[in-house]
């Protein structure tokens, strides 16, 4: 799993116990398995027709799941060029 995938599904996960839910619950609610609402939750590339139905359960708008499927991108060009910065630095030594 990318980190970009694991910084999102963190997320989501975070959203989920802030809700009191579980991701079973979301997954009967959208008629899939448990473990395909992980990949689900994970995909950077998250499709419009999976959002909303997830913002429903949820009880959010759907902008609020855009704005963070967007911050788990920013973080983890965050986290590369944090990793590529110390690479170089490592690398002058």
């Amino acid at each position: 799993m990318s980190e970009i995938s694991k910084i999102q599904l963190n997320k989501f996960n975070q959203l989920l116990m802030e809700k009191g839910l579980t991701k079973r619950q979301m997954a009967e609610c959208l008629g899939v398995q448990e473990n395909e609402m992980t990949r689900i939750l994970s995909n950077p590339d998250m499709q419009l027709k999976r959002l909303t139905p997830i913002a429903t359960f949820l009880d959010v708008d759907r902008s609020i799941l855009m704005q963070m499927i967007y911050e788990s991108s920013v973080q983890e060009h965050a986290l590369l060029q944090t990793s590529e910065k110390s690479d170089v630095d490592s690398c002058i030594l």
